[in-house]
């Protein structure tokens, strides 16, 4: 376990620690330990959105949160293809990584379990008891070039 502080310049500055490999920061007016914000994974999330809207999907949300109470989890893309709204969940890994054959394989059932509480959560909020809903899973494998992606797109993850 290391630990230190982060320079001025730092927009997170404060103190962190890196454990197994991973950053962590605590902001000066935070009480709780954040994992570093990671870049790859908003660049799969933006070139997921493209490829959807490209599709002929409508994006309606990204990165939903509940507001209130206890936290349930996020949804990274909510879209609408037709009259159906699919929750989208995007894993990014790069190339070399290991993984990276399948990021789609690290959505565990308790993933699955807290995108499904989530949902529930977002179609009770917006009134959308009647529109059917589906999820979905998109994997990007982010090579050598920022140009350079593989998108594979799962449809229907629940059975």
């Amino acid at each position: 376990m290391v630990t230190g502080q982060m320079t001025k310049k730092d927009p997170r500055a404060g103190f962190f620690v890196v454990l197994g490999g991973k950053l962590y920061y605590r902001s000066m007016n935070l009480k709780f330990w954040r994992k570093k914000p990671d870049a790859i994974g908003g660049q799969g999330e933006t070139a997921a959105a493209d490829y959807l809207k490209h599709r002929g999907y409508r994006i309606l949300e990204r990165n939903v949160r509940n507001q209130k109470g206890r936290q349930m989890g996020e949804i990274d893309i909510v879209a609408q293809h037709g009259e159906m709204i699919v929750f989208v969940e995007v894993k990014t890994s790069h190339m070399g990584s290991a993984g990276a054959s399948r990021p789609d394989s690290r959505i565990t059932p308790a993933k699955l379990r807290r995108l499904e509480k989530t949902a529930n959560w977002y179609v009770r909020e917006r009134q959308l008891l009647d529109c059917p809903y589906r999820f979905d899973a998109i994997s990007v494998i982010v090579g050598s070039g920022e140009k350079n992606l593989s998108i594979t797109h799962l449809e229907s993850i629940f059975l």
